[in-house]
């Protein structure tokens, strides 16, 4: 096991782990005893070119706090972004609103803003903006 009071330089100075560790910890702010307002996200960032110019849209969801505080209480918060998009295009073949038929690939046969509007009414807010790039 190591010596904890082993002595290490960083940057120069001379330093014992152990007291760095429990300086920080003296200094941390007492405890709130209130739960963070914690609501998974994910950002897709698509780049292109659209009407000859190019452009980048960076689309964010997050999943409302209703659909945060069901999921939490039934205890599989981490994983209903596993099969809520997967669903969500199920239903929407299943409702035959697939714009081509065959082996392909999602996005050739769901239209995409169809699909955005099926996951927010699923209970994820979306949200996107568009930027457009200089071309050096």
């Amino acid at each position: 096991m190591a010596d904890p009071d082993k002595r290490v330089m960083v940057n120069g100075i001379e330093v014992c782990p152990r007291d760095v560790l429990l300086a920080t910890i003296a200094s941390l702010p007492p405890e709130s005893g209130t739960q963070p307002d914690f609501r998974g996200h994910m950002v897709i960032k698509v780049q292109g070119v659209e009407n000859g110019m190019p452009v980048s849209y960076t689309i964010t969801e997050y999943a409302t706090n209703e659909l945060t505080a069901k999921m939490q209480n039934k205890g599989i918060f981490s994983s209903y972004r596993t099969g809520l998009y997967g669903a969500v295009a199920a239903l929407m073949l299943a409702r035959n609103e697939a714009i081509a038929k065959g082996a392909l690939y999602p996005h050739d046969c769901i239209s995409s803003k169809d699909y955005i509007k099926n996951v927010i009414a699923m209970g994820i807010d979306v949200t996107y903006e568009k930027t457009e790039l200089l071309e050096l």
